[in-house]
């Protein structure tokens, strides 16, 4: 928008700023008869001092003993948040409950060791049968003598 009248608009803005400075002259004045004395005491505490003033417990923490049922039911609430490896997982806890029971078996090795026994022996037993041919008596062997398996 064009300034029309330049003058007009200097005239407005002296009246406006003399409006402006008057009132803060008059809420100045206002205060200055409003003006009392506060006074303001300062007590400086030294450590022990403050401390047998003060309770420096932190009786404010919920500081319980939790049960091994506590734990379960956190454990289970935590399960799928819990990371499979890494220090915090469920590799570690089993790791370190292995460590704390000693000697632990795993059910499904168990179960590998005896059905690898058993195969072992049914293997020996395979081994000590003596084979005979029915038609081919005392482990003798035919082959044509002019066969590339004969030279």
């Amino acid at each position: 928008m064009p300034i029309r009248n330049p003058q007009a608009l200097r005239q407005a803005y002296e009246t406006l700023h003399l409006r402006s400075s008057s009132s803060i002259e008059t809420n100045n004045e206002e205060l200055e008869q409003q003006k009392t004395n506060i006074k303001l005491e300062k007590n400086v505490l030294g450590n022990k001092d403050f401390k047998e003033e003060n309770d420096t417990s932190f009786n404010e923490l919920d500081l319980r003993e939790y049960s091994v049922r506590d734990f379960f039911i956190l454990y289970k609430q935590l399960f799928y948040e819990i990371p499979s490896n890494g220090y915090f997982s469920h590799e570690k806890i089993i790791q370190r409950s292995r460590e704390y029971i000693g000697g632990y078996i795993h059910p499904k090795s168990e179960d590998i060791n005896n059905i690898y026994t058993q195969l072992k022996t049914a293997y020996e037993q395979l081994k000590s049968i003596e084979n005979v041919h029915s038609v081919i008596p005392n482990n003798s062997l035919i082959i044509r003598k002019n066969s590339p398996e004969y030279t």
